[in-house]
């Protein structure tokens, strides 16, 4: 919860007064500039909160969990 209430924390739905488009990851989608740009998702179609931590796509592939640029937290 705390990565989502960061002041550089976005979900996106329009650029520049349009809606995004699907072409380009619409209707939502999630920019995290603090972290490396994989943890920023394309095509949100839902946000599940869980009381645990359940590793990703590219977490269960061996990236980091927490992706933090300024710490080149890369890989697990």
């Amino acid at each position: 919860m705390a990565r989502f209430t960061e002041e550089n924390a976005l979900l996106a739905h329009t650029w520049n007064g349009a809606p995004i488009t699907c072409e380009h990851s619409g209707p939502v989608r999630m920019v995290m500039s603090s972290l490396y740009f994989w943890k920023s998702a394309k095509w949100v179609r839902q946000i599940t909160f869980l009381e645990y931590d359940v590793k990703g796509y590219w977490e269960a592939l061996g990236y980091h969990n927490e992706g933090d640029l300024w710490q080149e937290q890369r890989y697990a």
